[in-house]
């Protein structure tokens, strides 16, 4: 199930497409084998939800690439990231702007989390989270990997068993 206010979609595309900021993408069951590009700023992709992704992804990069400045998800449960360099992840933060994660738990995959450039606005939050089991053996990939933001911020949850690479590789100005 993918809905905005009521209105269903087929894809998680499909969604992304049609939100304006501000919107909530609802999203329940189990959503195989999808990705999507999210372009507009502050949107939230609510759970409870399993993403299965099976090694979807787009731009070779992520099941999800973050464009928009200002995404929060929340109650989302997800593995199987990968593309064919290693470096997969559920979400790949482009944006100069803010990523939250409430209540996730991203396993058995590649990358949980991957920024790209330097991103001087951006603020990372992970509230009650877990990552882990992820990394494709080689080291250079993490369960999360921050890059040069302003903040990382985390607040409790789980950040454990990385296959090779570090459970949490921040190069944020500011890591708590």
């Amino acid at each position: 199930m993918i809905s905005i206010g009521g209105t269903s979609f087929s894809t998680l595309q499909a969604a992304f497409d049609a939100a304006s900021s501000g919107a909530v993408v609802q999203v329940g069951g189990t959503i195989i084998g999808q990705s999507a590009v999210l372009n507009v700023a502050n949107v939230t992709l609510r759970g409870p939800a399993i993403f299965d992704t099976r090694g979807a992804n787009v731009q070779g990069k992520a099941v999800i690439v973050q464009n928009g400045a200002g995404f929060v998800v929340e109650a989302i449960e997800a593995f199987g990231m990968a593309v064919s360099d290693g470096n997969g992840a559920l979400i790949r933060l482009q944006a100069n702007g803010n990523l939250t994660m409430r209540h996730c738990n991203v396993h058995d995959g590649q990358q949980g989390i991957m920024t790209d450039g330097n991103k001087p606005l951006c603020h990372v939050l992970l509230d009650d989270c877990t990552f882990e089991r992820l990394g494709d053996g080689s080291g250079s990939t993490h369960n999360i990997y921050i890059g040069t933001v302003a903040e990382l911020k985390i607040i409790g949850g789980h950040y454990n068993d990385s296959n090779v690479g570090h459970c949490i590789k921040s190069r944020a100005v500011k890591t708590t």
